[in-house]
């Protein structure tokens, strides 16, 4: 999330993340993609999906 001179919050989303990656990582690449913006990275938000299915 970076905010814009206006300071609206802009958000970018990042599709198809391997369920096992490490949040570290993903921090360091959002920082690395944020750093070629013209607005700065305020956050990192990571959403998991996890799908629950009944054992038997």
């Amino acid at each position: 999330m970076g905010i814009t001179r206006k300071g609206d919050i802009r958000q970018k989303t990042l599709n198809n993340i391997k369920p096992d990656a490490d949040h570290g990582a993903l921090y360091e690449v959002a920082v690395a993609l944020f750093s070629l913006s013209a607005h700065g990275l305020t956050g990192v938000l990571v959403r998991d999906m996890t799908e629950l299915i009944e054992e038997s």
